[in-house]
């Protein structure tokens, strides 16, 4: 009778060790949206670059 809940208990600790990952779905979406921004910001900042040196 009291292997149940040791097994329970047991298999609840693995779940939750599982989860210490990268994050849920909508982690890993709010970091791919921040890493997307700042692609795009240096983009527009080699851009604004390119422009100056083109206007001397």
């Amino acid at each position: 009778m009291k292997t149940r809940p040791c097994a329970l208990a047991l298999v609840a600790v693995v779940l939750l060790c599982q989860c210490r990952g990268s994050g849920g779905p909508a982690q890993r979406v709010g970091y791919e949206m921040d890493r997307a921004a700042y692609k795009v910001g240096g983009g527009i900042a080699r851009a604004g670059h390119s422009i100056q040196r083109a206007a001397r």
